[in-house]
C-alpha cells in the first residue's frame, strides 16, 4: 500500500497541534484576575493539585500545587484565589476531609486584619481538621478504655 507525502505530513501537523493543545490544558496558569498564595500544614489531609479552595462554602479558587519542603517535612500548597478577594493578613487556612464522600478541600476563614496579603504571599494560619477516620478511631478508643 502506497502512502502520500501529504498523508505523513498531515499526520504530524495533527499530532503537534494535539500535543500542543495538551500542555495549554495542563500548564499552571494564573490568569489575570488570580492571586497566588502559599500555605505549609504538618498534613495535607489529601489535599492534591485542583482541590477546591472555598470561602463560606462558595468555591473562589484552587489548589495548583503540593510538595514536601525537605527542610521541615511540611506539605507546601500552593493556590491561586481570585484577585477581587481581598484577604486579611491573619486570614486562616483549614485542610478539611469530607466524613465519608467527596474530595478533600481548602477552607478560608478570612481574618480581621486592616492589613491585607498581597500576591505570592504566605498564609500563616494553617490547620488540619481530622478525617472520619481518625474521628472514628478515637471513639472506639474511648469506648474500650472505658469497657476495662
Amino acid at each position: 500500500m502506497k502512502h502520500s507525502w501529504f498523508e505523513l505530513i498531515a499526520g504530524i501537523a495533527a499530532l503537534a497541534c494535539a500535543t500542543g493543545f495538551f500542555f495549554y490544558v495542563t500548564a499552571d496558569k494564573v490568569e489575570e484576575g488570580e492571586q497566588t498564595f502559599t500555605a505549609h500544614f504538618p498534613s495535607s489531609r489529601g489535599i492534591v493539585r485542583g482541590s477546591e479552595v472555598r470561602l463560606n462554602g462558595v468555591v473562589v479558587g484552587k489548589v495548583t500545587g503540593v510538595h514536601v519542603d525537605p527542610a521541615v517535612f511540611d506539605a507546601v500548597v500552593t493556590l491561586i484565589v481570585s484577585d477581587s478577594l481581598r484577604l486579611p493578613f491573619d486570614s486562616q487556612l483549614i485542610a478539611q476531609s469530607p466524613l465519608l464522600l467527596g474530595e478533600a478541600y481548602l477552607n478560608l476563614v478570612p481574618g480581621k486584619e486592616i492589613a491585607t496579603l498581597q500576591n505570592g504571599d504566605r498564609i500563616v494560619s494553617t490547620r488540619s481538621e481530622p478525617t472520619f477516620e481518625e474521628i472514628l478511631e478515637r471513639a472506639v478508643f474511648v469506648v474500650g478504655e472505658q469497657a476495662r
